[in-house]
């Protein structure tokens, strides 16, 4: 049975919000004033989600997707490409402005979106994907993704979202890769460098590293064998060039790990040789090398190992640079100073977040300045919320879209001691 909703509002995962019946109904592919037919797909005790069967009255910001994958059953890569990239940035942002809103924060703090250049199509410059039996490199389908459908991968002729060398490596694969758990392609738009991961017990026949024009490492139960090359590329930025090995998170867009590292580097304020910082959840080292280079002492933290031995052999050459393969809150507990661990703190914790314990913690150290970086806004809130309990009071939140076609946003705030 279909039914007509007017949608109110986007919700976090860029669906369409509507109510009935006394409940929240998500509705993936719906834009906020559309008049749509639905049917409701998934049932619960608090909301439903619903499959869009037609749009009645289309929102102004609606445009046909450039994608011919992006259908409601098709590729699950992207979220946002029935909505106008400019629209889509405006109303993620507005999405973040009723967050803090709601904790009671002036959301005239939050200042203009920034978007990279470049940010149109071709910007991913990393890939993870399942092969399906046929050995065709796939995506998860929207209809899975936004749970109103049954688990389905989708291949894909032609993704306008992959950086090219990216592009090129999953074509010269796609169907071949029968038997392998996963094929993970990273391109270092900067160096031009490539390397795939595969995890499997063996290559697939017929798959020759050394033809293949990228860095080649197999990931089997056993262990990493290096099958070509080294597992890494390097990427630059600011004239500081890191190792990001496969497996390690690093931006997705080269362009909008520059713009991240001028921005926390902005924020920062001024440095000098007396100037301590601390950068919790490191990586490979993106802010601790680049936009608190101008500090006397930086401690880098990094709990994965994988991104934690690519942070050392980065700051291997930087005598300034003290790296602790630590948790965050491991760290926490660890770093004392009768003068104050440090008068700035950068924290880019994961998209699950620091979890509201070390969020607290961090917040208890008292830091002068600490800029958070973060990429999910409920967890942006929750931190800002126990920054806030200690004293903490927001002075700029500057966001920056540089995942187009998706409802990700990312976000760098500064907060100071009151």
């Amino acid at each position: 049975m279909s039914l007509r909703l007017q949608i109110e509002s986007m919700g976090a995962e860029g669906e369409g919000l509507a109510h009935h019946e006394g409940k929240v109904v998500f509705v993936p592919g719906a834009l906020p004033g559309e008049d749509v037919e639905v049917e409701l797909a998934d049932c619960g005790k608090r909301h439903d989600r619903a499959r869009l069967l037609s749009v009645h009255t289309p929102s102004p910001l609606r445009r046909a997707s450039p994608c011919p994958h992006d259908t409601p059953t098709g590729c699950g890569g992207c979220s946002l490409l029935h909505m106008a990239p400019a629209g889509a940035a405006a109303m993620k942002v507005d999405h973040l402005k009723s967050l803090l809103a709601r904790m009671g924060v002036d959301t005239a703090l939050v200042e203009n979106v920034r978007i990279p250049e470049g940010l149109s199509s071709r910007h991913r410059n990393h890939a993870r994907f399942t092969p399906d039996r046929a050995g065709r490199l796939t995506w998860v389908s929207k209809a899975d993704i936004a749970g109103v459908g049954p688990r389905t991968l989708v291949p894909v002729e032609h993704c306008l979202a992959l950086h090219p060398l990216v592009e090129e490596l999953r074509v010269a694969l796609d169907g071949r890769c029968a038997g392998v758990q996963a094929v993970d392609i990273r391109a270092s738009a900067t160096t031009g460098e490539c390397v795939i991961m595969f995890e499997a017990e063996a290559l697939p026949r017929g798959i020759d590293p050394v033809s293949i024009g990228a860095n080649v490492l197999l990931r089997t139960k056993k262990g990493d064998r290096y099958l070509r090359g080294i597992p890494a590329v390097v990427e630059e930025v600011q004239g500081v060039r890191l190792r990001v090995s496969s497996g390690a998170f690093f931006q997705g867009h080269a362009a909008g790990a520059t713009m991240l590292a001028d921005i926390v580097r902005e924020l920062a304020g001024p440095m000098n040789a007396k100037t301590r910082a601390l950068d919790l959840c490191s990586g490979v080292g993106l802010f601790a090398l680049t936009s608190l280079r101008a500090a006397g002492h930086v401690v880098a933290v990094e709990a994965d190992p994988v991104a934690a031995a690519d942070l050392r052999a980065n700051a291997a050459s930087s005598k300034h640079v003290t790296v602790l393969q630590l948790t965050a809150e491991e760290a926490i507990d660890n770093l004392n100073d009768p003068r104050g661990v440090a008068e700035v703190l950068v924290v880019d914790p994961p998209r699950s977040g620091l979890g509201r314990r070390t969020a607290t913690l961090l917040a208890k150290m008292h830091v002068p300045r600490v800029i958070l970086v973060s990429c999910d806004p409920r967890n942006f809130v929750d931190e800002a919320q126990a920054l806030m309990r200690e004293g903490y009071a927001m002075q700029r939140c500057i966001p920056v879209d540089q995942f187009a076609g998706t409802h990700h946003l990312e976000m760098v705030a500064l907060f100071t001691l009151g």
